[in-house]
């Protein structure tokens, strides 16, 4: 399904119904480079759903709102998220994100190659999904615990009254990104640990 104009932020969704009753969010894949590649493979291997956005974050808005998916109260992004939950309360949702560990003020942030997080919750969903990928890179942390920087905490997903623990904010670094569209055993590893 594609957005027909950028009103409401544009975006398109992705379903297969053979896929496991997750579903990916991609907001940024113009901005956070390599996520669209890494989203659109992960949908393609695991998950059910996927929006990912088709107006960069920065564009000007037809509307009052910023065009950043992650900010957008309303429309494609929004309304799939709230009706996948309705469906299926008890998975989540993951959102992929990039950011530059050159940036980022502490040890941890600096090494980090995974910043998971729910928030200002943490749940056992959470705990899980940074055990699985610490297989992937023992640079793995969850905010605010283990590290105190990103984390979501401002993502319109929290203002949409999806169930508790539905979704999972993830930070992937540069060159894990890359490491992820190079190397298939890596990719497969991470969509393991979407469950």
């Amino acid at each position: 399904m594609h957005a027909s104009s950028n009103q409401f932020g544009g975006g398109d969704l992705y379903f297969h119904p053979k896929g496991s009753a997750c579903m990916l969010s991609v907001p940024h894949q113009f901005h956070d480079q390599l996520t669209g590649k890494i989203g659109k493979a992960l949908f393609n291997t695991r998950c059910q759903v996927m929006v990912i956005n088709t107006e960069h974050r920065n564009e000007p808005s037809p509307d009052l709102y910023s065009m950043d998916y992650s900010h957008r109260p309303s429309g494609l992004h929004a309304a799939a998220a709230q009706a996948f939950a309705r469906r299926y309360p008890a998975s989540h949702l993951y959102q992929i994100h990039g950011f530059n560990q050159d940036k980022r003020r502490t040890a941890h942030g600096r090494l980090a190659d995974f910043i998971i997080s729910q928030g200002r919750q943490n749940t056992p969903a959470l705990a899980q999904l940074g055990q699985c990928l610490s297989k992937v890179s023992e640079h793995t942390y969850q905010y605010p615990h283990q590290v105190s920087e990103l984390g979501g905490t401002r993502n319109v997903m929290h203002r949409l009254g999806l169930p508790a623990g539905f979704f999972i904010h993830i930070e992937i670094s540069r060159p894990m990104r890359e490491r992820l569209v190079s190397n298939p055993h890596t990719l497969e590893q991470f969509a393991l640990c979407l469950i």
